[in-house]
């Protein structure tokens, strides 16, 4: 799902990796689905006793297409250079294999046609530009306007219209670089390799971390039903009580219950005032930490805390660390006068701590606060004349996202640009399998909040146990 929903955004065309599992899935024989006799046993008799009655299934995957071959064989092998002690050998060994080789090739070829296309279609959109004034052309050309006796060159600024037929990222990517291009007085750099490795990153970011948080979703949901069955009773009845209430009835004769109609992803994203649902969604995020941290390099001689930190040195921002997910007794080491002078400045506008407390807990509700509206109420004086005058004041509960400190996308101007995409995912997701299923608690043998990192920090167990909501 993760990587479908990022090809489409990247290229603008269907990869249907879904519907080629589900079509998998559906006509699979029930002999080709590896059941266990036993569980899994570990050394813990009261954990084995509690898995006793539940077996782990792993169901088999398609021969999946060429695009998606190519792209697993890639991510892999940047999972398999993470975990490396030796990570620069292991992948240009890697690289020698005729499997990765091949795989390479074809994603260089594949970006290459999807940048040429995207050129084709949106160059033609953008006035007086020609699809032949880039680099591929072999002239710099720009548009001037006379200004003050000179020639000085013009600041392009965009149009609505200028926006008409984009459709994915490599359509902005190509709209993008021709008006930076025409700025700059120079020839468009479309086929340079910064320009394919951000799709390419694009792509593997956006489909790893997506569907990492995406486990760690499943996993809070079903570890803390309380939060599932309040986020489902908010959905029913105050997100979309139109689509509970239009249920379709079950298509057995002797089962009178009804399947509620799913909420379409328009009716999701167009519905922004759910408190609950933002505070779930933040909270999945927080305490997933599928990023563990954000790297920045440092243009120039610099210190840190009194430590001196020589240019180009690369520094780690731990985003699962002290004061993020776990207690914070680092602030109270560190001095007034080994802060910055702008760290200084900014210590009365800084977000407040989380509570120590239940900092390592998921608890959604640590991003609401309560505030109050006043409003004025119509008062009859008696006479049948009404007046506004009297104030009402009305208590409600708000989502703030700077209730606490978070950094899983970073900040500033270099912040995750896939950060909007990926809380529109999760929103949607989320709605879907709360809004459908109840996610059962599995039993500590099959659970738990062990981790491993790769590039993303991923859990080690991740099994699902899924009861369809009838109503």
């Amino acid at each position: 799902m993760a990587l479908d929903s990022i090809w489409d955004v990247a290229f603008g065309n269907e990869l249907n990796t879904l519907p080629e599992e589900i079509t998998f899935l559906r006509n699979l024989p029930s002999t080709a689905i590896s059941i266990p006799t036993t569980t899994p046993k570990t050394n813990n008799a009261a954990i084995n006793a509690d898995t006793a009655n539940y077996l782990s299934i792993t169901f088999p995957k398609p021969s999946y297409n060429i695009s998606v071959r190519s792209m697993l064989i890639i991510t892999d092998g940047l999972d398999m250079a993470a975990t490396s002690p030796f990570p620069r050998q292991a992948h240009w060994l890697l690289r020698q294999t005729p499997r990765y080789r091949h795989a390479r090739a074809y994603k260089t070829r594949l970006i290459q046609e999807r940048i040429a296309d995207a050129k084709r279609r949106v160059l033609s959109a953008i006035p007086s530009f020609s699809p032949n004034d880039d680099n591929e052309g072999g002239g710099r050309r720009t548009r001037r306007r006379k200004r003050s006796g000179t020639n000085d060159t013009s600041t392009i600024t965009a149009s609505s219209s200028e926006f008409h037929g984009i459709t994915c990222a490599t359509d902005h990517l190509v709209r993008r670089e021709t008006l930076a291009a025409r700025k700059e007085n120079r020839a468009p750099a479309y086929d340079s390799p910064e320009a394919k490795d951000e799709l390419f990153g694009f792509l593997v970011g956006g489909h790893d971390t997506t569907a990492t948080t995406m486990m760690w979703a499943i996993k809070f949901l079903a570890d803390h039903p309380r939060v599932q069955n309040k986020l489902r009773h908010v959905l029913r009845t105050e997100a979309f009580p139109s689509f509970a209430s239009s249920s379709s009835s079950s298509s057995s004769s002797s089962d009178s219950s009804c399947t509620p109609k799913i909420p379409t992803s328009a009716a999701i994203t167009s519905r922004t005032n759910l408190p609950y649902l933002d505070a779930v969604v933040e909270e999945i995020f927080r305490c997933a930490g599928t990023a563990a941290s954000a790297v920045r390099q440092a243009t120039r001689d610099t210190t840190l805390l009194g430590y001196s930190i020589p240019k180009g040195t690369d520094v780690y921002f731990m985003s699962n660390g002290p004061g993020y997910i776990q207690s914070n007794a680092l602030n109270a080491l560190i001095t007034e006068d080994q802060r910055s002078a702008s760290s200084r400045e900014y210590r009365e506008r800084a977000l407040p701590a989380w509570d120590e407390e239940d900092i390592s807990a998921f608890r959604p509700e640590r991003w609401l606060k309560t505030t109050t509206v006043k409003t004025k109420t119509a008062v009859d004086d008696g006479g049948g004349d009404r007046e506004t005058n009297e104030e009402k004041e009305t208590t409600t509960m708000v989502f703030d996202v700077r209730s606490g400190p978070v950094l899983q996308f970073g900040g500033g101007l270099r912040g995750c640009f896939g950060k909007r995409m990926a809380y529109l995912e999760m929103r949607i997701l989320v709605v879907l399998l709360v809004w459908m299923y109840e996610l059962v608690q599995v039993p500590e043998g099959l659970g738990g909040n062990a981790a491993f990192d790769s590039l993303t920090h991923k859990p080690k167990n991740c099994y699902l146990v899924l009861q369809e909501l009838k109503y």
